[in-house]
């Protein structure tokens, strides 16, 4: 019945429109397109399926694609049509190159800021670790220059050394004062430059330290600095009375009172270059050369223990006490010598003595008490 109604309509629709001019209806035309199309299609299918398009859309049909011909006013199964393949094909590449485009700058610049935030992330580390090595250089700089004051004060000043002047000091530093306005980087360079040049300037010194330090230990070696024999000091370093002439004369040695045959030690490291009999009084005695311009007179001997050339150390047995040559009784007389000039003995005995034995010997040395030896 449907069809029927709708058959009558388009007829005397059909009908009308034949009594005019078709292309004036412009409005009609769709509908008489889908008339004819849709006449075709309630024609039987043939063996091989050929679904229109369009009108029925809720048949589940291969869609043919139609377009209408202004000339004819008729719908005609539209080809493949190359050129519109083509636009539509450009198209949607462009399409693509515009999305892969966007996609690919929106991951770069993403890829970008995470490299750039951990590249600013590691520059504040190392940045942090250059400021704390700036102030362990600044630290580093305060011990040298407390090192430098104290060698200037304390060690050079004992062993007689060259002081590291002021100036070279200072002027160890380089550039450093131009620094403030230069980069941390550079700060640094020029930090580590001066640590390095002042440690150079300590090292330098301490080395000659070292080198005063070895020939002073071996000059303290060999400085004459103990007792020579156990014994009582009976006269001092000076003028005294002569013990037969009761005047007055210069006396240039130590005299100790002991017994006959008491050991008589050197009192530093040297080389004996005397040990004979002199007419000159002094008897038998032992000289020893303890380098330095120090040499040793032990004088009065009963018996000599070493040779000429003998290498002794200090508390080495060199000889026994007697009474030879100008003395009175047993005794030691003991000379020292320091580049040919005598000079008191006594004050070289303070590292071998008490500070209370020292002041009594320094009071009986005073005592004006007459020689033993003339």
């Amino acid at each position: 019945l449907r069809e029927e109604w709708f058959g009558q309509i388009c007829e005397r629709t059909a009908l009308m429109i034949s009594q005019r001019s078709a292309c004036e209806y412009t409005g009609l035309r769709p509908f008489l397109a889908k008339f004819r199309a849709y006449r075709q299609c309630t024609q039987p299918f043939p063996q091989k399926t050929v679904i229109c398009g369009g009108f029925y859309p809720m048949l589940k049909r291969k869609k043919i694609a139609y377009y209408y011909d202004t000339d004819d006013c008729n719908y005609h199964k539209a080809g493949f049509d190359w050129k519109i393949f083509g636009w539509r094909m450009l198209s949607y590449g462009l399409v693509s190159i515009v999305l892969c485009s966007g996609f690919y700058l929106f991951y770069t610049n993403r890829i970008e800021k995470i490299k750039q935030e951990q590249l600013m992330a590691e520059h504040q580390y190392f940045l942090d670790r250059l400021i704390a090595q700036n102030h362990i250089l600044d630290n580093f700089d305060v011990f040298l220059t407390q090192l430098y004051e104290k060698d200037n004060e304390i060690y050079t000043s004992i062993l007689s050394a060259n002081k590291i002047q002021q100036s070279t000091w200072e002027g160890a530093k380089g550039a450093a004062g131009s620094a403030v306005d230069s980069s941390l980087i550079h700060s640094t360079g020029i930090k580590i430059d001066e640590v390095y040049r002042r440690v150079n300037l300590l090292r330098e010194n301490y080395i000659e330290l070292q080198k005063l330090a070895k020939k002073l230990s071996s000059n303290l070696d060999n400085m004459p600095a103990i007792l020579p024999i156990s014994g009582h000091l009976i006269s001092g370093f000076g003028s005294r009375r002569h013990p037969i002439t009761g005047h007055y004369h210069i006396h240039t040695g130590l005299d100790f009172a002991c017994g006959m045959g008491t050991p008589v030690y050197a009192t530093g490291n040297g080389k004996i270059i005397t040990a004979e009999d002199e007419s000159n009084g002094y008897g038998l005695n032992v000289d020893i050369n303890h380098g330095n311009g120090y040499e040793t007179k032990y004088a009065h001997l009963s018996a000599v223990k070493v040779k000429v050339g003998q290498e002794v150390k200090r508390g080495d047995l060199i000889a026994y006490s007697g009474n030879s040559g100008m003395s009175t009784g047993p005794h030691l007389h003991y000379e020292i010598k320091t580049h040919g000039t005598k000079i008191d003995p006594l004050d070289f005995f303070y590292t071998d003595l008490s500070p209370a034995a020292f002041l009594k010997m320094k009071i009986d040395a005073k005592k004006d008490n007459a020689t033993m030896d003339y």
